[in-house]
């Protein structure tokens, strides 16, 4: 009787040990899990946190690039790139010539915002010198643009890899809107051509004006001989502060 009992005893203890052993093994494992996601936890909140400064710098880039886009391309007649059939001397495109309609489409001052944008944001971002602590590559900037009726809206495709440390944050979609009435300067300016387009001979001032007036802008003409120099007023919504300013000319046989 007395060596059974020993021998329980025996399995009791070495039973008791295995327990012991393994709840040792499993709050060790426990304690390295435990680290492991506090680690990665770690490295998603300063990820973020990190994504979030380099976010924020490149759009405040992408609004002040598309605020200079807006300003630019009205100084040219909706282009960054003037197209074929333009004035040497005033580097502004007929919108009229030969009696036949050149105006650019709203689709194509889009794309020529998206182009200045693309060639311009690193004039802006200088190679990420400002980020201090921060190591940071870019690639190439793809610029989409629409023209709605109040507002501007930039979305840049723009991959970006940021390191800091261990952490590592990749970066690929910019938006910037600015406040323009570029749409309604464009509609004003359809139905002026239509009406141009209909009465070749002449330009119809009254009817320049009154579109002008209905949408809250400003119409000036300047004639010099066959070509007028159209300039369109926006002092409603302003840019940096400036009233915006649109030209172009046509040409008159």
């Amino acid at each position: 009787m007395k060596s059974k009992r020993g021998q329980i005893t025996v399995f009791i203890i070495i039973g008791l040990l295995i327990l012991i052993s393994a709840g040792m093994f499993l709050l060790v494992e426990m304690g390295v899990l435990k680290e492991e996601l506090s680690a990665e936890a770690f490295k998603i909140r300063t990820g973020m946190q990190i994504g979030g400064q380099v976010q924020n710098f490149v759009e405040k880039c992408v609004i002040e690039t598309g605020q200079k886009a807006l300003i630019f391309i009205g100084q040219h007649g909706g282009y960054y790139q003037l197209p074929v059939v333009f004035d040497v001397d005033l580097k502004l495109p007929y919108y009229f010539y030969k009696n036949k309609s050149k105006f650019v489409s709203k689709k194509e001052i889009e794309k020529q915002l998206g182009l200045y944008v693309d060639n311009e944001l690193k004039f802006c971002v200088k190679n990420f010198g400002s980020m201090v602590g921060y190591k940071i590559t870019g690639g190439k900037s793809v610029t989409s643009v629409e023209i709605q009726k109040e507002k501007v809206v930039f979305k840049v495709k723009y991959p970006i890899s940021v390191v800091k440390g261990r952490v590592v944050k990749q970066l690929n979609y910019f938006e910037g809107r600015v406040k323009s009435r570029l749409f309604v300067i464009h509609d004003m300016l359809n139905k002026f051509m239509i009406d141009q387009v209909q009465n070749p001979d002449s330009v119809c001032l009254s009817c320049l004006y009154k579109l002008a007036i209905a949408n809250e802008l400003r119409a000036e003409l300047g004639p010099d001989e066959n070509i007028t120099l159209f300039t369109i007023t926006d002092e409603k919504v302003k840019i940096n502060k400036k009233s915006y300013v649109f030209e172009f000319v046509n040409y008159y046989e």
